[in-house]
């Protein structure tokens, strides 16, 4: 399984390896954590078609364990010319393994997700694995502000819905409004924060059982 996506894409995410899906079908993340890294991107209005998606190992580990060093030794080189091939601006590393072997061998992915580190004019981060946000819900609010983190970076900053203010005395967005608004896009979401007016430029976190996505408010005057 060596990689899916565009072959001018500016971002590289990087993972650690296939699983059993992504064995059967040649595609990496092709499973509920592929179906959790889609909306991820569509986070930041982004999707296969303009990012890059790749694994250390090439082939999927026995019972889904940890790819050894010696297995990431083995496939390092073709990481390595993917890499020279795509000339990304940005990898983004998605858990701690692949952390471990591209940006630093004492990588915390606890500590130090969502810091930026620089090599060869490469930016490159960290985020949990969409594994690890299936597992433990509790990091998926750290890994929307890493996300936004990388939107920011790519600058790929852009706005779903925006509204125009009349006046000094303009109402404000409510969430009976705002649901109105996104039902199209609601179904059978449900808002993680906020249960108050909205600030200009702040978003909404929405979720499911095991999907998240957001939806970013501009105001324009």
């Amino acid at each position: 399984v060596f990689g899916d996506g565009a072959r001018d894409a500016e971002i590289l995410l990087v993972g650690e390896g296939p699983g059993q899906r992504e064995d059967e079908q040649g595609v990496p993340f092709v499973g509920p954590a592929g179906q959790l890294l889609d909306d991820m991107l569509e986070i930041i209005h982004l999707d296969r078609t303009k990012v890059y998606v790749a694994n250390i190992v090439k082939c999927r580990p026995p019972g889904n364990r940890d790819p050894l060093n010696v297995e990431q030794d083995a496939c390092m080189g073709f990481l390595r010319r993917q890499t020279a091939l795509l000339r990304p601006k940005m990898i983004v590393c998605l858990g701690r393994i692949a952390a471990k072997a591209i940006i630093k061998e004492d990588f915390r992915i606890t500590a130090e997700h969502g810091q930026w580190f620089e090599r060869r004019g490469v930016q490159m981060t960290a985020i949990y694995h969409p594994s690890a946000l299936l597992r433990d819900l509790s990091k998926r609010s750290e890994t929307f502000s890493d996300l936004k983190s990388i939107q920011a970076r790519s600058g790929k900053c852009a706005a779903i819905l925006s509204c125009k203010r009349r006046g000094a005395n303009a109402p404000r967005l409510r969430f009976s409004l705002l649901l109105t608004i996104l039902k199209f896009k609601v179904d059978n979401w449900r808002i993680l924060t906020y249960d108050r007016p909205i600030k200009p430029q702040e978003g909404i976190v929405l979720k499911s059982a095991n999907r998240l996505r957001t939806v970013d408010l501009a105001y324009m005057g």
